[in-house]
């Protein structure tokens, strides 16, 4: 099970790094600082606070719905800028995705992961006897 969390986790960031690639073609030395922080750099944190948290905690089915939740919010952003854009702004959600993800995504899916360990069929013996997970 970790190891698929783990596979969730590169292939978050490697979607990044696809999505971010604006440098092909031109020179590297050319790359503006904001853009740069926009498109790559602040996607990668909810991928990085996963990492983080999938290393501290015991059980990493804790961690598994926050990066369903983030993979899903990537490829629909995706789909939606680059596949079959709506409208002239559909670009914009390549920016309000991170923010989207690791606001309100990123707690849910912690969130739900600490129910599932907690109350649900995946619950470990020390959630049995009230310990918790962190």
């Amino acid at each position: 099970m970790s190891a698929l969390i783990w596979l969730g986790i590169l292939f978050g960031v490697l979607t990044k790094i696809f999505q971010g690639d604006f440098t092909s073609g031109t020179d590297a030395r050319s790359v503006e600082v904001i853009p740069f922080f926009f498109l790559f750099i602040f996607p990668v944190v909810p991928y990085l606070i996963c990492f983080l948290v999938l290393r501290k905690v015991t059980n990493p089915v804790l961690v598994l719905p926050a990066v369903v939740f983030l993979i899903g919010m990537d490829v629909l952003t995706y789909i939606e800028a680059f596949i079959t854009p709506t409208s002239s702004t559909a670009g914009l959600g390549l920016i309000m995705a991170p923010f989207v993800s690791l606001i309100l995504l990123l707690p849910i899916g912690f969130f739900l992961g600490w129910l599932l360990t907690r109350f649900g069929p995946l619950k470990t013996e020390s959630t049995k006897m009230g310990e918790t997970q962190i």
